[in-house]
């Protein structure tokens, strides 16, 4: 290689360097510059790989809370059943469904007695008693308490309720809410998940053998 053909070699080669040192200086220029928020951060400078266990997962939205039953809903809602009573709250999100139309009509619920749930051996163990102890905090004018499925003889799902009668007028729906939530959370305590609780109202008439 000539002489002058070995000066442009070099020359290269120190502009390159040049450049490369250049380069280096910035990158630690902006490192000095944002290291400060990684530490702030709690970031370790040299992140390691992390399986998915340890990514906390996101928090479940709270879920739903029942509304108050509209005017129309609390008439019809016991549609069918004998005594037709007013319905004050329940614990279910599922929305009502109000007959319209010109040929509009209610489909009839009839109640149907419980067998074999695991709500009844709970309810024996303690269960009851809290539901009672709840009422009784809120002050609630109950007046009766059953276990039923209630629902539409043509449908095949009859749920099974937690019944609560109180005194007509006594229990306004938006407290009545809060009553079937905490009874709600009381069953979701012992894992009871497919029940609801009903408030309506009722009167219950003492019989002929305690009138004598």
């Amino acid at each position: 290689m000539k002489v002058d053909e070995l000066e442009v070699v070099l020359r290269r080669q120190g502009s390159f360097y040049k450049d490369v040192h250049v380069i280096l200086g910035s990158v630690y220029y902006l490192y000095s510059r944002v290291s400060p928020l990684l530490s702030y951060l709690n970031l370790d400078e040299n992140p390691t790989m992390t399986t998915t266990g340890d990514i906390p997962h996101p928090q479940s939205s709270s879920p739903m809370v029942p509304s108050p039953p509209s005017e129309t809903e609390s008439k019809l809602y016991y549609y069918g059943l004998p005594s037709r009573p007013p319905l004050v709250a329940r614990s279910s999100t599922t929305p009502w469904k109000e007959p319209t139309g010109s040929e509009a009509y209610c489909e009839a619920k009839e109640l149907r007695p419980v067998y074999n749930h695991a709500l009844q051996e709970v309810w024996k163990a303690g269960l009851a008693r809290e539901v009672i102890a709840v009422l009784d905090s809120m002050e609630v004018k109950f007046t009766s308490i059953d276990i039923v499925r209630i629902g539409i003889p043509e449908q095949s799902h009859f749920p099974v309720i937690i019944w609560i009668g109180v005194t007509p007028g006594s229990l306004s729906g938006e407290d009545g809410v809060v009553v079937v939530s905490k009874c709600r959370g009381l069953l979701e305590k012992h894992d009871i998940t497919d029940v609801d609780v009903e408030i309506r109202e009722s009167e219950v008439w003492p019989s002929y053998r305690s009138l004598r």
